[in-house]
């Protein structure tokens, strides 16, 4: 019997292997409205802030800078905003398709270019790409460059609906 893929099991994964990097304390994907839809602190790691509703304005703040498109014309597409604090380097990453962003903390000695190099690139794997496109019909950010590189060969997203990526 075949294994259900589920939305959350593949952001799972992708918060694990982000958590196997050197110095991450934290990976989660986070939605619009700052709910944490997988992933979490590295196990023996505790958040350094401890006030929850400071946290959610924090998220609030992260959501809305990394969900914004009003400059993708001008300047490109954001792949990602980093934050170096004296004891902790945040990154967030807009996730592809969705509306959706893959939000990590890790160690002040943590090279932010390194990392988010990294994990930019993960990001852009085709083949994710496209078990997020279907597994996020109803909620897909139609701005995305996936659409443009469809739109090149002729393709449709509604013709997608029924194909099977697995």
């Amino acid at each position: 019997m075949a294994e259900e893929i589920s939305e959350y099991r593949v952001y799972e994964v992708r918060c694990k292997d982000v958590m196997e990097e050197e110095g991450v304390r934290f990976a989660g994907i986070i939605d619009e409205s700052g709910k944490l839809l997988a992933g979490g602190f590295k196990p023996g790691v505790s958040p350094l802030e401890k006030d929850k509703e400071k946290f959610n304005q924090f998220l609030d703040r992260v959501i809305e800078i990394s969900l914004r498109h009003e400059h993708k014309g001008t300047l490109g597409e954001l792949n990602y905003v980093a934050c170096r604090r004296d004891k902790v380097v945040l990154v967030s990453f807009p996730f592809p398709i969705s509306k959706h962003l893959l939000l990590v903390s890790a160690e002040p000695n943590v090279s932010i270019e390194k990392l988010a190099e990294k994990i930019s690139r993960s990001l852009k794997n085709p083949q994710e790409i496209l078990i997020l496109f279907k597994l996020n019909m109803k909620k897909i950010n139609y701005q995305h460059p996936f659409f443009e590189h469809l739109k090149k060969y002729n393709i449709e997203w509604k013709d997608l609906q029924d194909y099977n990526y697995f």
